[in-house]
């Protein structure tokens, strides 16, 4: 009898850890939105991802538009990103990022990445910076608008 809970166990244990270790290993897409909504073409002054072939001049979005741009993050269960766009003497300092957090089920928990957004206005003349809240697309990729004024 006590031979058979132990296999049980086993089992139970082997299952969750096989489906978090296959969770874990995929990446994640970040996709961000910026509005400008100040009357002057905005500058990216700093970011922390590699640009690869590109420089901070392509990501310049000029008045009054928005622009885009995608960081892909190698883990699925946690990533981030921060970076400052400046206009003139206003600054915003925007981060986006995703981590694990324990969600409690039923029979038993799992555990699920979790969005999060932050804006700050880091010049010196006061912004006004915005991050609005993520949406998942779908398992692998999310959508994070900013918005400066």
């Amino acid at each position: 009898m006590m031979n058979k809970q132990i296999w049980r166990v086993c089992g139970w244990l082997f299952l969750m850890g096989s489906a978090s270790s296959a969770y874990a290993t995929s990446s994640t897409t970040m996709t961000s939105t910026i509005i400008n909504k100040t009357g002057e073409d905005l500058t990216l002054s700093s970011a922390d991802w590699p640009f690869g072939s590109y420089s901070y001049q392509d990501y310049a979005i000029p008045r009054y538009h928005k622009g885009a741009f995608t960081v892909k993050h190698s883990s699925r269960m946690e990533g981030d990103a921060v970076f400052t766009y400046r206009a003139g003497g206003k600054a915003c300092q925007f981060s986006v990022g995703h981590k694990p957090e324990r969600k409690t089920g039923w029979l038993m928990y799992s555990i699920e990445p979790v969005e999060w957004a932050k804006a700050k206005t880091v010049g010196d003349v006061g912004a006004i910076c915005r991050a609005l809240i993520p949406t998942r697309k779908s398992e692998d990729n999310y959508v994070i608008t900013f918005i400066m004024g």
